[in-house]
This record gives structure tokens, C-alpha cells and sequence, in this order.
């Protein structure tokens, strides 16, 4: 019985990874709009998911997932683990003010996250690069995350790793 409990978890923590493989894979070889961005697909899982395995090897991982989506994408080396590890930081934080059970806590502290990093990233491309874009793309792009956060959180409750105790 332990042993089949075992494998459960570890088949779920290898499928979870090979999910944010694919995922990083696809941004990185599969740009279909502008809208649709696969780093904050995987920041969505990586913030929906309830627990690791690792436990103090999960940051670690997450950044290094951070730094293969950074040599694959060519962004600055850091950029995605660093959102990645916001994203972390922020599901430990909903864990421990919010009910596992209860969605909508989490979704409020993920639309705080994603407006903070909205902001940051919008000013930073302003102040670093003096790219004037507009907010409304960068807008949609970060809405529509909050529009797929329903359907894979319940796709996650299903899974059973949102719930895992």
C-alpha cells in the first residue's frame, strides 16, 4: 500500500516536471500570438500546485527549470526562474493565509502577483530598454492567465496534486 503510495506521488512530481518541460519547450519553439505566453502557463502551474516532493530542492528546481527557459527563449539568465520563484513565493504564501481547498483566496493573491509583475515588467522595459509599448497588449496578455486559472485549477483538483495532503 506505501509502496503504490509512493509511486503515485512520484509519477505525479515527474509528470508535473515534464508538464513544465513541455510547456517551457513550446514558448520557446512555438510562438502562436502575442497574447498567449507559455512562461506564465507554467507560473500558473507552479503557483496552482499544492505541494512538492522536493520540499527544499522545489525552489532549486523551479530556478534551474528558469534558467533552461532563459537559454531556450534568450532572455537574461535569471529573468524566468526569478518569476518562477515569485510565483513559489506566492503560493507559500496563499498556503498559509488560505484554505488549500478554497479557490478563490488564491485567485485573489494571484491577480495581486500578476499585477505586480505586470507592473515591474512594464516599467522595466520602459526604463531598461526605452521601449514605449502598450499596456493594453501586455494587459490582455496577463488577463487571459486569469481567465485559464479556473480551468486548470479544477483540472489540478481532478489530478488530485492541488488537493494532495
Amino acid at each position: 500500500m506505501m509502496q503504490n503510495l509512493l509511486l503515485n506521488r512520484l509519477f505525479k512530481e515527474i509528470s508535473f516536471h515534464l508538464i513544465i518541460l513541455f510547456f517551457i519547450s513550446t514558448g520557446a519553439f512555438l510562438k502562436i500570438n502575442n497574447y498567449l505566453d507559455f512562461l506564465l502557463i507554467s507560473s500558473l502551474l507552479i503557483f496552482i500546485r499544492n505541494k512538492s516532493m522536493l520540499s527544499f530542492y522545489y525552489p532549486v528546481a523551479l530556478f534551474i527549470w528558469g534558467l533552461y527557459a532563459d537559454v531556450l527563449i534568450g532572455y537574461p539568465l535569471g529573468y524566468t526562474g526569478v518569476i518562477f520563484l515569485f510565483f513559489y513565493l506566492l503560493k507559500e504564501f496563499s498556503n498559509s493565509f488560505g484554505d488549500l481547498e478554497n479557490i478563490k483566496p488564491r485567485f485573489y493573491i494571484y491577480i495581486i502577483g500578476l499585477l505586480i509583475l505586470l507592473f515591474v515588467e512594464y516599467l522595466a522595459i520602459i526604463f531598461f530598454f526605452g521601449v514605449a509599448l502598450s499596456i493594453i497588449n501586455i494587459f490582455i496578455k496577463y488577463s487571459l492567465m486569469l481567465i485559464l486559472f479556473y480551468p486548470i485549477a479544477n483540472i489540478f483538483i481532478y489530478m488530485d496534486i492541488y488537493n494532495e495532503k
